[in-house]
Formats: C-alpha cells, sequence, structure tokens
C-alpha cells in the first residue's frame, strides 16, 4: 500500500506535494521521492524513510508548477532509492508513481518488455516500460494506456508525466484509490481526499479501469475504450487542521485521548439524531438476515468479535466473524439469507475489496463500515455506516478500534426487540469513564516501564475480555514491537505455559465475576513458572494485589474501557524504546 498525489497548477508544487506525502504516510513511508517538471525537464529526488527527508539544498532549489509524488510501502523489491518512486522509462520519456500490485508481472516482461534494461526490482517499472513500448504503435500515448488497460492485471492508480507534453498530468485507476482535486488554475490527483484538502474541497471519483487527462485548467476523463465520461464532483468539509498535533508530542496519544469525545459523538449522531432513520437500509438488511457476517482484518477482527457479542446478545440474531484476506478466496457455505458488514478504517483495504466483490457477485447484501468519506468499498457496498472518529493520523488504530465498539453497540440495540438498559446513558457513562483512566497516564507510564521492558509477552482474557487481550497484544506488537501473544487464558496451558519463564511478562483481563476464579487460576499458573503478573481488572472484581483497577460500566461494554489501559501501556513502552510510535516500522493503516 503506497501513496501517490500529483498538482499541475500556478504555485510552486514543493510544499504542495511534500504536504500531500505527509498525509499520505500512514499508506507507507519506507521511502518518498517526487518528480517536477519546469522549462529545463523533470527533475526527480528520492529519499529513503519519510518524506521529510526531501527537504534539502537541491530539491528547495527547484521552482516548478507541475508535480507528482510518492510514499511507498514496500511490496516488491527492498526499501532502497533505487525501488523508490518515481521510475523512469529506459528511454526517459516517462516517469510515473504507481500504488497497487501488477499481478502478471512477469508475463508482462517476457512477452513485452524481454529486451527491456530495468532499473529496479518493483512491479511498477513494468508500467513505465510498457508504455514505452505501446507509444511506440502510433505514437499516442491515449491509446498507450489503452492498451495498458487491456494487459495489466492486478491493482493500480498511477500518475504519469509525458516530458513531451510537459503541460498534462495523466492518471489511470483500477481497485487502487484514487481521486482527482478540482481548484481554481489548477488540479491534482492524490489516493485520498486529505492528500489534497490543504488546497481544495472539491473532488471527482474515478472508477476502476479509467484514466485522465489533467491540465492546470481542465480535466477529462476518459472510459478504457477512450469515451469522455460526464462526472459531478462532490465537496466536503473535512477539516485540514485536523491533520495538526497541537500541544501533543505525538499523534496517537491524542488520539487516544479522543475517544471519550468520539463516543459521545456517535451516541448524539446516531441516537439522539436519530440514527433509525438515518440509516433504514443497513438495519432492514441486517434485520431480514437469518444471519449475520462480519469481515475484516487486524484490529477491526477483535472489535467484530466484541460485536458479535453485542448483536447475538441484544438482537439474537446470529453472527459470524470472517477474515477479508481469506473471504476473498475462499468463500464458506452460507445461508439464503444473509448480510454482510465488511469493516475497513481506512475504506480501501484490498482484502476488504475482494470479499466484498466475491458476496456482493453472490448476491448478498452489503455494509461498509468505514472512517473515510467516499472511499472505495462504501461506493462498492449498498449502504454505509460511518464511525465519525475523525482523521486517525498515527499508522495504529485506537479511537477508530472504540469507534467500531461503539458502533456495534449501537447496530445491536438498534436491532433489539426491547432493552433492558438505555444504551445512549451507559455509553456516556463509558465516555466518562475512559476520561477518568485517562487522568493517570504517569501511573502508566511507569507500569510500562516496571513490566514491559522486555521482548516477550503474553496477554489473557476470558469471553470478550480475550478480545481486549489479543488487541492489547497487537498494540504491544506494533507501538514496542514486543513478541506478544493474546489469547483465551484457558488455552495457557497448550503449548504456550513451555514458553513461560522468569520475568516475562502476563497481563490478565477481568471483568466479569463469573470468569474471576479461572482467569486468577490461570495467573497464578503463569506465576507459579516465573511469569510476572499484571493484572487490569473493573472495580467490581478487583483485589487489593491487582495494578490496574478500572471503572465499571455496564457488563456488555466493558470492553470499550479495558482496551484504554493496554493502549497507554503499549505507547509508554514504546515511547521508552525509542521507537516512532506513529509510525511503526514496515507498517500500513490498511
Amino acid at each position: 500500500m503506497c501513496g501517490i498525489v500529483g498538482y499541475i497548477g500556478q504555485e510552486d508544487v514543493k510544499e504542495i506535494l511534500l504536504t500531500g506525502l505527509k498525509r499520505l504516510e500512514y499508506r507507507g513511508y519506507d521511502s518518498a521521492g517526487v518528480a517536477m517538471v519546469n522549462q529545463t525537464g523533470v527533475h526527480i529526488f528520492k529519499e529513503k524513510g519519510q518524506a521529510v527527508n526531501l527537504r534539502h539544498s537541491d530539491f528547495c532549489n527547484i521552482t516548478a508548477t507541475f508535480g507528482i509524488g510518492h510514499t511507498r510501502w514496500a511490496t516488491q523489491g527492498c526499501a532502497d532509492l533505487v525501488n523508490a518512486h518515481p521510475h523512469q522509462s529506459a528511454s526517459g520519456r516517462f516517469t510515473l508513481v504507481h500504488n497497487g500490485v501488477i499481478d502478471n508481472e512477469s508475463f508482462l516482461k517476457s512477452t513485452y518488455l524481454s529486451d527491456y534494461d530495468f532499473a529496479s526490482d518493483t512491479d511498477s517499472e513494468v508500467i513505465v516500460g510498457l508504455l514505452d513500448e505501446f507509444v511506440k504503435i502510433d505514437g499516442q500515448i491515449q491509446t498507450a494506456i489503452q492498451k495498458l488497460l487491456i494487459v495489466l492485471k492486478g491493482s493500480y492508480a498511477f500518475g504519469v508525466i509525458d516530458n513531451q507534453k510537459p503541460d498534462i498530468l495523466y492518471a489511470v485507476k483500477n481497485k487502487a484509490p484514487l481521486l482527482i482535486g478540482i481548484g481554481e488554475n489548477f488540479h491534482m490527483i492524490g489516493s485520498d481526499i486529505m492528500s489534497m484538502r490543504h488546497c481544495t474541497n472539491r473532488f471527482l471519483n474515478m472508477d476502476d479501469k479509467e484514466f485522465v487527462e489533467i491540465t492546470r485548467d481542465e480535466t477529462t476523463v476518459f472510459n478504457k475504450a477512450g469515451q469522455i465520461l460526464k462526472k459531478k464532483p462532490f465537496f466536503t468539509n473535512i477539516d485540514a487542521t485536523t491533520f495538526e498535533k497541537g500541544d501533543y508530542e505525538h499523534h496517537i496519544l491524542k488520539e487516544i485521548d479522543d475517544q471519550p469525545k468520539v463516543i459521545r459523538r456517535l451516541a448524539a449522531d446516531y441516537l439522539i439524531s436519530g440514527w433509525t432513520d438515518k440509516k433504514k437500509k443497513a438495519l432492514d438488511m441486517l434485520r431480514n438476515a437469518s444471519r449475520i457476517y462480519l469481515v475484516a482484518g487486524g484490529t477491526s477482527v477483535q472489535a467484530c468479535q466484541v460485536g458479535k457479542q453485542f448483536i447475538e446478545q441484544l438482537a439474537g440474531i446470529p453472527v459470524e466473524v470472517l477474515l477479508a484476506s481469506e473471504l476473498a478466496y475462499h468463500v464458506p457455505l452460507l445461508p439464503e439469507k444473509a448480510a454482510f458488514v465488511i469493516v475497513s478504517t481506512s475504506g480501501e483495504s484490498a482484502d476488504g475489496r475482494g470479499a466484498l466483490l466475491r458476496v456482493k457477485k453472490l448476491g448478498y447484501p452489503t455494509i461498509v463500515m468505514t472512517n473515510a468519506i467516499k472511499s472505495t468499498l462504501e461506493r462498492l457496498a449498498d449502504d454505509v455506516l460511518y464511525l465519525n472518529a475523525g482523521l486517525e493520523v498515527a499508522v495504529t488504530a485506537t479511537k477508530t478500534y472504540v469507534a467500531q465498539l461503539a458502533s456495534f453497540a449501537l447496530i445491536a440495540g438498534a436491532l433489539a426487540k426491547e432493552m433492558a438498559f438505555d444504551l445512549e446513558r451507559e455509553l456516556i457513562h463509558v465516555a466518562s469513564s475512559i476520561e477518568e483512566l485517562l487522568m493517570n497516564k504517569e501511573y502508566f507510564k511507569k507500569l510500562s516501564q516496571d513490566y514491559l521492558m522486555t521482548d516477550t509477552a503474553f496477554c489473557l482474557g476470558k469471553h470478550r475480555d480475550q478480545y481486549t487481550a489479543i488487541e492489547g497484544a497487537l498494540k504491544l506488537k506494533e507501538l514496542a514491537y514486543v513478541k506478544a501473544e493474546g489469547f483465551a487464558a484457558g488455552e495457557l496451558k497448550y503449548g504456550t505455559l513451555a514458553l513461560i519463564e522468569e520475568g516475562i511478562p502476563v497481563i490478565g483481563v477481568i471483568s466479569e465475576e463469573s470468569m474471576q476464579l479461572n482467569m486468577r487460576g490461570s495467573l497464578q499458573v503463569a506465576q507459579a513458572r516465573g511469569a510476572k503478573i499484571l493484572t487490569i481488572v473493573t472495580a467490581s472484581c478487583s483485589k487489593e494485589a491487582d495494578q490496574i483497577v478500572v471503572p465499571d460500566v455496564h457488563p456488555l461494554l466493558t470492553a470499550l474501557v479495558m482496551i484504554v489501559p493496554m493502549q497507554l501501556l503499549a505507547y509508554y513502552a514504546g515511547i521508552a524504546r525509542e521507537i516512532d510510535v506513529d509510525q511503526p516500522r514496515h507498517l500500513a493503516k490498511l
């Protein structure tokens, strides 16, 4: 997953591109590069690491009003300057930035480019090589692009500079996200809205197998047959200043602190403002299903597992949780009346897209739960449920996870025939309880230093708590590079116990009285073998020796509160290890 941005207009392009790339770094930050066009030609700059590394004297001395940029998450070829984008064709005519994966790279090389001199190990370079070859057919780049759309297999969104036409930016889309930004005397391309929001609030969507010719004054969109398409722009009022950290040292801590506000916003938007009326279509699809399938990857899987319990307990509808990366290729036996909720924070997950298209082809209704507006998955699905969490800049999910949990609670409440408690009031109480925890950051910082300066850790829980344990372990991996494993406490004795050594931290999550004795028994087994025990418990389950006591909330909603200590512990462990907690190595927000 990579990010691209391009601009053609009247302003100096350097800071426009750098700002766009900085906002795309959740999509990858192994390397960054730009190509800028002026009267002396195409000037390419590449650096390893973040986009800010491009800001050196040679780069700053260039003046141009046309350019493209790229931030990379390596999928093919190591993260070095050779494989960094932009890539140029062997002739030097075409310069390209690409997001996606070309599945038939080997076939294309052997069929069309057997004598081509490749400079990198990337599949992206195949595209500019093919442009070099195809443009020889009739000398027209438009027909060369149409030929590309026929032969390329896989996902791609790319921007191209043709140095023989230095006043036109070309862009092509298939499966990977790409938007067009529209302004006064300028136009842009970008992988998402925020990469262009500092320049415009007016955008065009591109659909698969479309390409575009962009000048300073106009944008012309074509289908794969070369026919001109009429597209209606849309506007967004997303506040670009939400990208700023304010007084916080890191975006992720700001986003952890945002969580109470996110819960209150969801409660206000969906309960006070009549959520049932707003999302009648989605609710009807779920209400009419004999079984609901929640489909996700990464952090969202844990949210789906908790959401399954919400829906089954409150609405009485059976729910299954499936991995998007598996469903895209292997569909289980499905009932006739099923509904699918695809959960993707970015709305651009390739796995989610594959899964959605697979079940949509089978005729099942699909709903996307996302934090992004006008995303690819939203356009493909039958309906959308927004998380309304606000922009999440840090790569690691925190407030979007809590937003997913709150959204599933709201869905379950809306589907329930009757409710035994006031969901709005209980969610507001959850928000206040999280605020209480967030007032004790120095305590969590000390605990992380006392318990988590280690290379290995285990996190245990039962029932809903096991998913808090799994998500907590994931946070330790992402933010502190700790080899952490989260699982149901009863599974400790099957293999994992052999890994327990003197001083290894074992974190126990306890929020249910009925599970308490069993949970504490598992922790004692680990402690007897030298483990260092750290407990996160609700007030009603607490004992004198427990280190972290969480305020009591409604038993069904405890997962929203129990995850916060795990987030803070992982954050402070990462800080102590001098890790870039906003952009951990090798990761991207999928």
